[in-house]
């Protein structure tokens, strides 16, 4: 007798998306999904699993995620690829004990659907072709993207590479997230604003005059004790440096005064031994914000520094008066709630010459001397942030002689102002003293005051207030006015049935949709006559204004080029949102939440993610398809007080408050998610008070020469058994690793400023700005 089939008891697998980004832009649910494999081939991440053998974990501890799971091997075997962009995982049976194909292959996880909901969220237990669709998309020409940046950068150790070799690795290149066809659009289209009227409205509004040097120096606002004590060069042989204000020393002629009659130890890093290329520079004053001068011609490169005097002590006794968004708190005014009086600053531009001998492009010409070549002087207070557009623009024919860059800035009053700044402006010769009288554009919200911005397109900017709104400005509605025409019996009629699809055929601007409350614009801060005329109007109308965070916005990014209407924000509450500009209510998400203020936020489009550090001065990836979740990448002693990103290679420099400057490279991390991700410290700054305890005065020194270390947090995993004795010393052990103090560190030891250089000539230069004023320009390309 042949005995009955026996039927399963299990109950029906739940299949859930792991694209959090699913049937957004031109994704179609109903098309075939591509196979990462067939991409990649099976063997195409072993050459870069072989750079991680030697930090394997061998002690039975594993890397760790931001939701506190573990990610060794046997923590991803509840997931099961499927081919069509799911994963299936099996629930328990009906007594309530997981099943029989997740009991023999993850007995170390006995948990049921409590496991298998953490197996959902864990990014390191997601197999490889998961984890792409996770990052980049699951359509052909997003993964396209991120395979290509994978093969171009992730065989970078840490540092850039200056050259393409022949298996296309290295090199600098823009974001492949971004197709062709978009760029072409923003070169042409964007701009049309411009070239419409908006020129004319700009030569119109914007009033510049050249100060002769004893006036402008006025604006330089150097500190009166701006000299500089530092010890730099070997650890073991430095050399007392004095850096009087405004000059400058190589790095090159440091070490070989140092080194001379004292080789260096074979033992030491290769840094040690390399030759430095760059300069250090004192600015003999606070430096608000710094930024290089996106310049694609030329082999000059121009660092542009904001600088201001100390603010002064506030006046218990001056009571004041609320106007242009002040307010105060009894007594004692709130700076950061309030606009500040019109004090002078300036922002400085440094020329950097690059070598220009054959087979050497790109590299930084130690021998020629770095000279202050232009400052701007301004009376509207210290700068906030400065951006410049990042937008391309095509040179036409009718103005090819005109070579400009449009520069947005919040100034510490709390306004926006947009300046045009014209390249003719940078000569040789002596330094340059330029004043603007009057921005090209200009305006605020009432009752508030700006703190950052962003730029989203070649006419649109974002600006972050104190009270937590988010506001968006066309500045080219009020610069190139295009009132209706009426139609003319010559034009062409109307499609009566029009397709929408073929309203996606061609990239755009989704800015559209974007409208501001009535309530909000109503009233005497928006004259009516602001968006119809020319003319500079006392406050320009905003096309957007939504309450993104209940207080003070800190940082605020736009996920630009790929995404142009994601924004990026963090605020005083601790919270790390993105957020859809077309529908900021619907559209939004959040990430981790720190338990302090977070500063530090940036935007790789050739990582198609995030960056932010958290309380515990843990380096987070945070991939926009996955926003919810992190990824760790790095680690800093002390609190991180600024993140660096390129547009043209995946190198990450982050600044901590105790004066370390680290790089690191999180592509790896992608590639690899259970290994250890390598960084090593670029250099470290330490500043100490002079003998009498007093605040000026102080000597410094500067540390570098240090080797690769592995960011790596482990945890002990509980065995099959159970929790025993040594499971419990194991895991106090590791919490006893995870604890992190915190410490108190001289305010002018931090690493205040950090940024790469986007110009793709010399995209391995990277510069520092320190507390105390110095500045160290560095080429780090390998």
């Amino acid at each position: 007798m042949v005995a009955p089939a026996r039927r399963s008891t299990r109950e029906k697998r739940v299949r859930y998306s792991l694209d959090s980004f699913e049937g957004y832009g031109d994704s179609s649910n109903d098309e075939q999904l591509p196979d990462v494999d067939s991409l990649l081939g099976p063997d195409s991440d072993a050459s870069q699993d072989e750079e991680y053998s030697g930090s394997s974990e061998e002690d039975g501890s594993v890397d760790n995620d931001d939701n506190g799971t573990a990610s060794g091997s046997e923590a991803g075997s509840g997931i099961e690829d499927s081919s069509d962009g799911e994963s299936s995982f099996s629930d328990s049976d009906e007594s309530g004990r997981p099943s029989r194909t997740q009991a023999s292959t993850s007995a170390r996880y006995n948990q049921g659907r409590t496991q298998e909901k953490i197996n959902e969220e864990n990014f390191q237990t997601l197999s490889k072709q998961d984890r792409y669709w996770n990052v980049f998309g699951k359509t052909l020409e997003e993964l396209g993207g991120g395979i290509r940046s994978r093969d171009r950068w992730c065989g970078n150790m840490i540092f850039p590479r200056r050259r393409m070799d022949r298996n296309g690795g290295g090199g600098f290149r823009t974001s492949y997230c971004r197709s062709d066809e978009h760029t072409a659009v923003e070169e042409t289209e964007d701009w049309q604003w411009y070239y419409g009227g908006g020129k004319a409205s700009i030569d119109k509004n914007q009033k510049l005059e050249v100060l002769l040097e004893e006036a402008g120096r006025r604006y330089l606002c150097l500190a009166p004790d701006a000299e500089l004590k530092v010890f730099m060069g070997p650890r073991n042989r430095p050399k007392l440096q004095t850096f009087q204000p405004l000059t400058w020393v190589r790095l090159h002629d440091i070490w070989k005064e140092a080194e001379q009659g004292n080789p260096v130890p074979a033992k030491a890093s290769p840094r040690s031994r390399k030759s430095r290329s760059g300069w250090m520079v004192n600015a003999a004053c606070a430096i608000h914000d710094l930024s290089w001068l996106p310049k694609d011609t030329g082999t000059t490169q121009y660092l542009v520094l904001a600088t201001a005097p100390s603010p002064p002590e506030p006046d218990p006794s001056d009571s004041g008066s609320d106007s242009d968004g002040e307010w105060e708190t009894g007594l004692v005014r709130a700076p950061a709630f309030a606009s500040s009086p019109p004090l002078p600053a300036s922002i400085q531009f440094w020329a950097l010459p690059s070598s220009t001998e054959a087979g050497k492009e790109g590299h930084m010409d130690s021998a020629s001397r770095p000279r202050l070549a232009l400052v701007l002087c301004t009376d509207w207070g210290p700068v906030k942030q400065l951006k410049w557009c990042p937008v391309p623009r095509r040179r036409r024919r009718a103005h090819e002689g005109e070579e400009f860059i449009l520069l947005a800035g919040v100034w510490a009053d709390g306004r926006l102002r947009v300046l045009r700044f014209p390249y003719a402006e940078l000569v040789d010769g002596p330094t340059r003293y330029v004043r603007f009288a009057q921005a090209a554009f200009e305006a605020y919200l009432p009752c508030t005051v700006g703190t950052t911005l962003d730029w989203l397109s070649a006419s649109h900017i974002a600006v972050g207030c104190g009270n937590g709104f988010v506001a968006i400005w066309d500045i080219s509605q009020h610069l190139c006015p295009t009132p209706a025409r009426e139609p003319s019996s010559t034009d062409p009629d109307p499609d009566p049935d029009p397709d929408p699809a073929d309203a996606d055929d061609l990239p755009r601007a989704p800015w559209q949709a974007l409208t501001a409350p009535a309530d909000f614009l109503s009233g005497t801060a928006f004259p009516a006559s602001s968006s119809t005329s020319s003319c500079p109007a006392t406050n320009a109308r905003p096309i957007f204004v939504h309450a993104l965070h209940s207080t003070y916005i800190l940082t605020l990014t736009c996920c630009y080029p790929s995404h142009p209407t994601l924004l990026l924000t963090t605020a005083m509450d601790g919270n790390v949102r993105m957020t859809d500009m077309r529908a900021p209510t619907t559209e939004t998400v959040f990430s981790m939440r720190s338990r302090s203020a977070n500063t530090t936020l940036a935007w790789c489009d050739t990582m198609q993610s995030a960056l932010a550090a958290d309380e515990t001065n843990i380096i987070r990836l945070i991939p926009a398809r996955r926003f919810y979740s992190s990824i760790s990448v790095g680690r800093a002693v002390a609190s991180a007080a600024v993140i660096a990103t390129s547009p043209i290679h995946t190198t990450v420099l982050v600044g901590a408050a105790d004066g370390t400057a680290i790089a690191v490279n999180p592509w790896r991390r992608y590639v690899n998610a259970r290994r250890s991700t390598p960084q090593i410290n670029w250099f470290a700054h330490e500043w100490r008070r002079d003998g009498g305890g007093g605040a000026d005065g102080g000597v410094a020194r500067l540390t570098e020469g240090f080797r690769v270390e592995a960011h790596h947090i482990k945890t002990a995993l509980p065995d099959a058994a159970g929790a025993g004795a040594e499971s419990e010393a194991q895991t106090a052990a590791s919490s006893r690793e995870a604890q992190i103090a915190a410490y108190t560190h001289e305010p002018n030891s931090a690493v205040s400023h950090l940024v790469w250089n986007p110009n793709v000539l010399c995209g391995g230069w990277a510069v520092a700005a320190l507390a105390t004023g110095l500045i160290r320009v560095e080429d780090l390309a390998v």
